[in-house]
Parts: structure tokens; sequence; C-alpha cells
């Protein structure tokens, strides 16, 4: 069986992918090092243009770990197909179609993760294979424009923050989940916000928002949070601009493999969606408002060396909320929850048994 969530012995192989493009140093960004000009509403994973020589030399090292490895990825993908869980599809009442899988024991408390912006379901692989899973009835479900959801062509689909809510609520129905635990990575955070700000509490048992930029002011947003796109940007753009993103999303860096399969479910989310989400943000204080109005418990993760969403984020949740309890990854950027898993699963299952107790 392969371990999806082990790091291979050259953890820094990402980094090394990135090192020629990376702002700022003296091959720049593009053609005399500049970065592409903001255009209104175009928001996705930008950071800079792509050079054709960073997109071939990533070409030669994936040909060359197929080569090596072709008998190992096909024992990876049927691995995958049992990781997948039990799939059903649901609507939104806007008729969105929602991928949504289950996992673990149906008898156990009830845990929904939620991802986040241009990711899958699959980047939670560490909870999936953990304690998780034997313990409690895990679901989760791609965002719409995400994954194997539908991806609607009309940027209102994904405007405004009912939709986000709704599609949280049709989940929950589905599933028939009484008192479900929320787990938010960054955008995913966001929207839970939004089922907060529409639903309340009163359908949950807790809510853990991870690395998520939860109260939307600039001051939170770290130099690596994504930038606006321009909309003639290229094909090989777009990538380099994915893989820009995900090495700023960790802070202790993922195996070469772990980082390539999440580069294949970002570029599954197209630009046209990237840029419709970017155009959609909440008021901060009637975020504020709402946060304050939570009665389950709450808990915030975020990991110190983030650069996408600042540690500052989660201290403005905490002091919005003041029952909850702030636990901090030293080291970790922006995916704690895959930078030191063991730790982050721990506190999570500890986080559930103490929210199935408060509601007894």
């Amino acid at each position: 069986m392969v371990r999806l969530a082990e790091r291979s012995g050259d953890g820094e192989a990402p980094r090394r992918l990135l090192a020629r493009n990376r702002p700022g140093e003296e091959q720049g960004a593009g053609a005399g090092g500049a970065e592409p000009r903001d255009r209104p509403g175009a928001v996705c994973l930008a950071r800079h243009v792509v050079r054709p020589g960073c997109i071939a030399h990533q070409r030669r090292r994936l040909a060359e770990g197929a080569g090596r490895g072709a008998l190992e990825h096909r024992e990876e993908v049927k691995d995958d197909s049992l990781a997948e869980g039990a799939r059903s599809d649901v609507r939104a009442p806007d008729g969105t179609r929602l991928a949504v899988y289950e996992w673990g024991d149906p008898s156990g408390p009830e845990v929904v993760l939620i991802h986040g912006f241009a990711q899958s379901h699959l980047c939670f692989e560490p909870q999936l294979r953990s304690e998780l899973t034997r313990h409690c009835r895990v679901v989760a479900f791609d965002m719409r424009g995400h994954g194997a959801s539908a991806q609607p062509s009309d940027a209102a689909a994904y405007q405004g923050g009912r939709v986000w809510a709704d599609d949280i609520a049709t989940v929950l129905a589905a599933k028939g989940l009484e008192r479900p635990v929320l787990v938010g990575w960054s955008m995913g955070g966001r929207i839970i916000r939004q089922y907060l700000m529409v639903y309340g509490d009163v359908r949950l048992g807790g809510v853990n928002f991870v690395a998520s930029q939860v109260i939307e002011e600039q001051q939170f947003r770290g130099p690596s949070a994504p930038r606006p796109l321009p909309e003639d940007l290229t094909l090989a753009g777009e990538i380099e601009a994915a893989i820009a993103f995900l090495d700023g999303c960790y802070g202790r860096k993922p195996s070469e493999a772990e980082f390539r399969r999440a580069l294949g479910y970002n570029m599954k989310v197209p630009p046209s969606v990237r840029r419709a989400i970017g155009g959609w943000s909440t008021d901060a204080a009637a975020t504020r408002t709402a946060l304050a109005k939570v009665r389950v418990p709450v808990l915030v993760t975020h990991g110190r060396a983030d650069t996408v969403v600042l540690p500052a984020a989660a201290e403005a949740v905490a002091a919005s909320v003041p029952h909850a309890r702030l636990s901090w990854f030293d080291g970790c950027g922006h995916s704690p929850f895959c930078e030191d898993a063991p730790r982050f699963n721990d506190e999570l299952m500890a986080f559930v048994r103490s929210c199935a107790e408060a509601k007894r």
C-alpha cells in the first residue's frame, strides 16, 4: 500500500523546481522581471508570468519520475481508488452538482472537511489515512467549481455568500448530519463563516478554522496570497502560477510526488472559476458580529510561518469568539494539516471528542 502522507528524502525538491522563477530574484518573473498587471475582477493563483524554460524543466522532471516509477505509479492509482470513499452527488438550491464523499464509522462523531481555494477533497489525504476515519463519520465535498463537482460557467454562481452557505447546508441535509464538526481550510473557513452568517450554529457540534482569513481585511493577506491573473495569460503561465502558489502554501515542503498530485487538482479548477471566486468577499464588521454569536466550541489552527494568510488573521478570529481556542503550529506555513499531520490529527480528534461530550 502506498503511504500518500510519506515524505521523500528529498523534501526540498518542489522548492528547487520553483527557485528559478520567484519574484524579486535576478531572473525575474518574466521578460524584464515584471509581474502581470492587476486587472479588475480577475483573481487566481498568479504571482508572476511564466518563462518557457521553467515549464520545460518541470516537464523533464515529471518525465524522469514517470520513467523511474511506472510500477509504483500503477500501485498508487489502485490505492487512490480505495481512498475515494463512498461518493454521492447532491444538488445545491441553484442546481449545481456537488460531489460528496464519506468514510469511517457511520455511528461515530460527525466531521465535515472543507478544502481551500483551487484544491479538492484530496488535500485531506493525511486525515483520511488517520484514526479520524476509524473513529468518526467523515464527510468531505468538492466545492462548486472544484474537483469532481460541477463548474458553472456563469460568474454569478460563485458570487455572494448565500450560495456557499447553501452548499454546506445541502451537504448536511443530504447526509443527515445532526451535529457535525466543520473543519475549513483557508477558503473552506470562509464558507463556514457564510454558513454561520446565514444559518447560525444550531445544527453544528463545533468549528475548526484552519489557516483561514475568516475576517477579510487587507492587513491579513500575506505575500504568497493569490494575486490578480491577466486575462491573456497563457496555459503555460497558468501552470507556472499554480506551481508558485502551491510552493507558497508550505512552510515544510512536501515530497515531490505529493507536490505533483496537488498541482494536478489545482489545475482542474479553470481560470474563469478562479476569477469569479476572486470577486467575492464579505464585510469584516458583519463577520465580527456573526462570530460573536457563535456558541459551539471553536478551534483556530494556524501556522506561525503562514505567508498566504498571516497569523494575525487567527488572532482576530480568536478575539471575536471569546471561547475560541487558538493552536499555533511553529514552523508550519499555510497547510498545517499536511506539514504536521500527526499533531494536527491528534488535536482534531481531541477537539471532535470534546465537542461530542459538550453536546450531551
